[in-house]
């Protein structure tokens, strides 16, 4: 039990998401402050929710430039002194920072057509009966995204074959103004909160297993 107000909250791992954040200023009155980094890199940046999405800022003795979209970071944390190239797409905000666009392991091909799924699983989100998701791609003879939805807070996962139809061809529907069939999920799975292991991160091979034996 906290007895009192903390001065200051920290947070490191995986980006807080907007919500998150808030709901950790309007709970606690203190603006969380979260540290961006790496096994390979130790901490490379920082940022604090006193606005919406703000951006990284460098921690002192770490160099970062972005090449070709994807951010690379110099720092006296590294084995060498050659600069680290990371998986994260980035961009400059014009003050010294940086924001990151989500990663770039992330694009993947569907019968040739280059998809995000960051993007797709933003755009999925922005459904209402959405709470959580994340998309993959499923192998086999025929390539093909996949969809898991964690459902928002208050509403049953779909038991029924009809209702489980149902949903995904709404959801499928939300997305057709901006995708077409081929990027387009074509597999769902619903859950009440995405499959997570002891460290509390959601993996792709428990994502995958979801599908099986398809």
């Amino acid at each position: 039990t906290i007895l009192s107000a903390p001065r200051c909250v920290f947070s490191s791992g995986g980006p807080l998401a907007a919500a998150s954040a808030r709901a950790l200023r309007t709970a606690w009155g203190a603006a969380p402050f979260e540290v961006f980094g790496s096994t390979e890199t130790g901490g490379i940046a920082w940022r604090r929710w006193r606005e919406e999405q703000p951006a990284w800022r460098a921690l002192p003795g770490v160099e970062w430039r972005v090449q070709e979209g994807v951010l690379e970071v110099h720092s006296p944390h590294l084995s060498d002194a050659a600069w680290w190239r990371s998986q994260d797409r980035a961009e400059p905000d014009g003050c010294g920072g940086f924001r990151l666009l989500g990663r770039a392991d992330r694009i993947v091909k569907v019968e040739e057509r280059r998809v995000s799924l960051d993007a797709l699983e933003r755009q999925v989100r922005a459904h209402p009966a959405v709470g959580d998701v994340r998309v993959l791609l499923l192998g086999g003879s025929r390539s093909a995204l996949a969809a898991v939805v964690a459902m928002a807070r208050g509403l049953p996962v779909p038991e029924d074959a009809a209702a489980r139809r149902a949903l995904s061809q709404a959801l499928s529907r939300h997305l057709a103004a901006s995708q077409d069939a081929v990027t387009r999920p074509r597999r769902w799975r619903f859950v009440s909160a995405l499959p997570a292991n002891a460290q509390g991160k959601v993996t792709e091979a428990a994502l995958t297993a979801l599908f099986r034996p398809e």
